[in-house]
C-alpha cells in the first residue's frame, strides 16, 4: 500500500502515464508494481471481496488511505500494461461502489482533480479490446451515474462533475462508438454491455 500510496510518475501526476519514465523500474519493476495493486485490492476490499469500509472497520482511517492511494490509482488507470490498467480500473470500480457517501465523495473527487488521468482513461477504456476492461470502466461510471440519481451531498456534486469531465473528454462519441461495436457484434456480443452505455449516456451530457 505505501508504495501504491507515495508513488507517482517523475514529474508529479500531471506528467502522461504514457509516457516511459522509468518510474516502474526504480520500485522494482512493472511486476512489483502489479503484485502491490492486488495487495491493495485486497486491504481496501476486504478478504470477502465485499465493502471495504465495512471490513476495516475505522472508517475514517479508510477514507484517508482511499485518499491517500487515488492519486496513483487514476494515474494508473490510464497505464500502458493492460493488466495494470484493468486491475486499477477493477479496484476503482469497487471503491466507487461503495455505500459510505464519505468514500465516494473522495473517489469523485480525485477523480476530477486537475492533474487526474482518470476522466481520459475511462474513455479510452470503452474502446479497449478486452472485454473485462471495458466492463470495469463502465462500472465507475455507472456508479458515478448512480450518486448523481440518488442525488444530494458532497459526492452527487463530484460525480455529477465526473461525468462533464469524462463528456468533455470525448466520452459520447466514444459511447456511440462502443454501441456500434456492439451492434455490429451481434450475437456475439454481451447484451448487457450495450445497457451499461445507454445508462451512463446522459450522466456525461
Amino acid at each position: 500500500m505505501r508504495l501504491l500510496g507515495s508513488r507517482q510518475p517523475a514529474g508529479g501526476p500531471q506528467d502522461s502515464p504514457q509516457e516511459e519514465d522509468g518510474w516502474e523500474a526504480q520500485v522494482g519493476g512493472l511486476a512489483v508494481v502489479r503484485k502491490a495493486m492486488y495487495a491493495l485490492s485486497a486491504l481496501l476490499r476486504g478478504d470477502s471481496g465485499s465493502s471495504g469500509s465495512e471490513e476495516v472497520g475505522n472508517v475514517e482511517e479508510y477514507v484517508a488511505t482511499v485518499a491517500l492511494t487515488m492519486p496513483t490509482l487514476c494515474t494508473l488507470a490510464a497505464h500502458p500494461d493492460g493488466k495494470l490498467r484493468k486491475r486499477t480500473l477493477f479496484l476503482l470500480a469497487a471503491l466507487a461502489s461503495e455505500t459510505n457517501p464519505a468514500v465516494q465523495d473522495v473517489v469523485f473527487s480525485q477523480a476530477i482533480a486537475t492533474s487526474s488521468a482518470l476522466p481520459a482513461a475511462l474513455v479510452t477504456a470503452l474502446s479497449a479490446e478486452d472485454e473485462d476492461t471495458r466492463v470495469q470502466a463502465a462500472r465507475v461510471m455507472l456508479a458515478a451515474a448512480a450518486a448523481v440519481t440518488v442525488g444530494g451531498g458532497a459526492a452527487a456534486t463530484s460525480a455529477r462533475a465526473l461525468g462533464a469531465r469524462v463528456g468533455a473528454s470525448g466520452g459520447v462519441p466514444a459511447v456511440h462508438a462502443a454501441m456500434g461495436a456492439v451492434e455490429a457484434a451481434g450475437a456475439d456480443a454481451d447484451p448487457e454491455e450495450a445497457a451499461r452505455l445507454k445508462t451512463v449516456l446522459p450522466w456525461m451530457q
